[in-house]
């Protein structure tokens, strides 16, 4: 039983994750289901087990990111596999710059690790396809997928505007370090 929420036995990890962090997850209540009282809520983390480490990590990272700004408010809307990855929205109100910044590494880099970490095991793997149906495995469970061949696909191009002109970065992420790191751009891109 919780404190926060009387009666709920917390034995699965995701009812765990949205108990623990309860900033991300601001909405959660108790519900009577056929095998007793269960947690729900926006965001609830509906992705493989063989992700739960890089979920958790995620939340970690969430709420580090906006731990020195108390009036800021941050919520997962939406946690999901979708084309074999990761994605992640975030909802956010008066976050200052720096943890703005942190909150969007934190979601790329769980976005960007997913299609690494394979999905039903949660060892390194890779994105396999089959008949039009993604998933992030490892070779014992790619159960008949086709490996999915990009040089381009752990990179991520940016176009902003700063101070009224055009910006365009790239950057690559890395598996090894769980980072990102600069990219140069193709010839045709640069100015």
């Amino acid at each position: 039983m919780t404190a926060r929420f009387p009666g709920l036995v917390v034995a699965d990890w995701r009812t765990r994750l949205v108990h623990d962090h309860r900033r991300l997850f601001p909405n959660a209540r108790v519900h009577e289901a056929s095998a007793g009282p269960a947690l729900a809520s926006v965001g609830w983390p509906n992705v493989p087990d063989g992700w739960r480490d890089l979920v958790e990590t995620a939340c970690r990272r969430l709420e580090s990111a906006v731990a020195a700004e108390p009036d800021a408010e941050l919520v997962v809307l939406d946690m999901k596999e979708k084309y074999g990855g990761l994605r992640l929205d975030i909802g956010a109100m008066n976050l200052g710059d720096e943890a703005r910044d942190a909150v969007r590494l934190a979601v790329d880099l769980a976005e960007a690790r997913s299609t690494h970490v394979c999905d039903v095991c949660g060892r390194l793997g890779r994105l396999w396809e089959r008949g039009g149906w993604y998933a992030t495995r490892c070779e014992e469970h790619s159960e008949g997928h086709e490996p999915v061949r990009s040089r381009y696909r752990d990179i991520e191009l940016s176009v902003r505007i700063v101070d009224g002109k055009v910006v365009r970065t790239a950057r690559r992420y890395v598996v090894e370090t769980d980072t990102f790191e600069p990219f140069p751009l193709p010839i045709d891109e640069e100015e």
